[in-house]
């Protein structure tokens, strides 16, 4: 599987906080990249029994230790509440999962947002872009990374322009009922 950056906490240096899961479950860093002041990650350990990571929400190891995963839940919502009460006019707080490493290992990004920042899914994309115009490796150059989204900008505005997403209200119902049924389907 190749080295994982996030196997071997003590790598962190001085991004590795205190907090830290008493049962061995998880640990908390400052990312290197952050979205957003006071953005941390929540990431889940190596399980104990065969030294393996486990690669994502998917994975179906994360089940097989329900104190592994309340201990997860726990966690995010104590970094959660603890960086609510001890950063300044934090309005709320977003949690997503990804990883896009060459070797997936679960971790949470724990986002506060500030008042009179924008919100909802603007706020997520706002950190995103953040994210990703300093991100370690880089394979592109900060510039070339803005030059990036301002092409995926300027292909999402030629959509709006051609009204590519304005669809009448009685499509949009009718796809809403057959997604509706699809997805009763596949999450039964």
């Amino acid at each position: 599987m190749g080295s994982c950056i996030f196997c071997e906490p003590k790598n962190f240096g001085i991004r590795k906080l205190q907090l830290e899961d008493e049962n061995g479950y998880w640990y908390v860093i400052v990312p290197n990249e952050i979205g957003v002041f006071g953005q941390v990650l929540l990431v889940v350990k190596k399980r104990e029994s065969d030294k393996k990571h486990i690669t994502d929400i998917t994975d179906p190891s994360l089940l097989s230790n329900e104190r592994r995963l309340l201990s997860i839940i726990r966690g995010i919502h104590e970094i959660s509440s603890k960086l609510k009460q001890g950063l300044t006019k934090v309005k709320r707080i977003y949690v997503t999962t990804q990883c896009e490493c060459k070797n997936p290992h679960l971790h949470f990004h724990i986002y506060p947002r500030y008042e009179g920042d924008i919100t909802g899914n603007e706020f997520l994309y706002a950190c995103e872009l953040e994210e990703a115009r300093w991100q370690d490796p880089p394979k592109m150059s900060p510039s070339e990374r803005i030059e990036r989204g301002k092409q995926i900008l300027k292909k999402y505005e030629s959509l709006v322009k051609r009204k590519k997403f304005s669809l009448s209200k009685e499509y949009r119902s009718n796809k809403s009922n057959d997604l509706v049924e699809m997805l009763n389907q596949i999450l039964v």
